[in-house]
């Protein structure tokens, strides 16, 4: 939640701050100086992206050799997987988990969609399927209905609309060429993202203002 006393800050309220990571076969759990690290889960022949749910104690990936979208729960690393997804996922994809109306969401650049299930996959719907031409990172923010995503063409751009694909607008396109791995600030309500291109991490207000590039 915001620190009171520094609001440009963020502060655990409980618990301890984890970064959960891919490691080619393996899902991992580190504390955040990265001293101890655990498997939570195994035996994946080649993890991509990752997303996680909180409430459930659920992580979602995709598996980029088996084209597939997983969960499991991070009880064990012997915890029991399911597909959530069949859907050719490539590496470049990427999946966003709605923690609030339990729904996951995945770009898929073979189709050129944005596409959206409840989490158990069923329900599937393209949200957006028009005027992409290779969408890749993809972040949400259930609390205010958004979604943001990069999409990686001849005009590359920053985009974001409402959850259902409604009010889309482009927030970037200045200094966006390879725009990768996009990251929410939710205390300035600011989206971050990697430009393979340029080398550079560029960023950009929620409604568009204020864009800036960081060496």
């Amino acid at each position: 939640k915001p620190d009171l006393l520094n609001p440009d800050k963020c502060k655990v309220e409980r618990g301890k701050v984890g970064i959960m990571f891919t490691h080619q076969t393996e899902i991992r759990l580190a504390d955040a100086t990265f001293h101890e690290t655990i498997a939570v889960v195994e035996n994946i022949r080649s993890a991509g992206v990752l997303d996680f749910h909180f409430a459930g104690q659920q992580v979602f990936w995709t598996d980029v050799v088996e084209k597939r979208l997983y969960r499991a729960k991070v009880t064990g690393k012997d915890s029991m997987r399911s597909v959530v997804v069949e859907d050719t996922l490539d590496r470049t994809d990427d999946i966003a988990v709605d923690w609030v109306y339990n729904n996951v969401y995945w770009t898929s650049g073979k189709r050129k969609a944005i596409s959206v299930s409840n989490l158990d996959g069923d329900f599937i719907v393209d949200v957006i399927d028009r005027d992409l031409e290779n969408p890749q990172a993809l972040a949400v923010l259930p609390k205010k209905g958004w979604m943001f995503w990069s999409d990686l063409g001849n005009i590359s751009k920053i985009e974001k609309s409402g959850m259902d694909g409604s009010n889309r607008v482009v927030l970037a396109t200045d200094n966006v060429v390879w725009p990768h791995g996009i990251t929410l600030d939710l205390v300035m309500e600011r989206i971050y993202w990697v430009d393979a291109k340029l080398h550079i991490i560029g960023s950009v207000g929620f409604d568009g203002s204020l864009p800036n590039h960081h060496l």
